[in-house]
């Protein structure tokens, strides 16, 4: 997302989660939802526009700073108890 390129990933686990509705979500044991994930994300250029629009919004939220922030926190928070 970062780099400014549509992403295809997983619906399982954490990764819709992050992605939100910045990523064609695909189900990873289908090579066939792969293979048209990935080639949506290549020739569909609304879809592509959508994608690096939306992604390039989203890792907004994602920052190191705030990261860091968050985890010194956490472990104040464990270390108080």
């Amino acid at each position: 997302m970062a780099c400014g390129v549509p992403i295809v990933t997983s619906f399982v686990s954490s990764l819709p989660e992050i992605s939100l509705d910045a990523a064609l979500l695909i189900d990873p044991y289908n090579i066939d939802d792969l293979a048209l994930g990935v080639y949506n994300g290549i020739t569909d250029e609304d879809l592509r526009q959508r994608l690096i629009e939306k992604g390039l919004e989203r890792i907004k939220e994602f920052k190191w700073k705030g990261c860091a922030r968050d985890v010194l926190k956490m472990f104040e928070k464990i270390k108080s108890n």
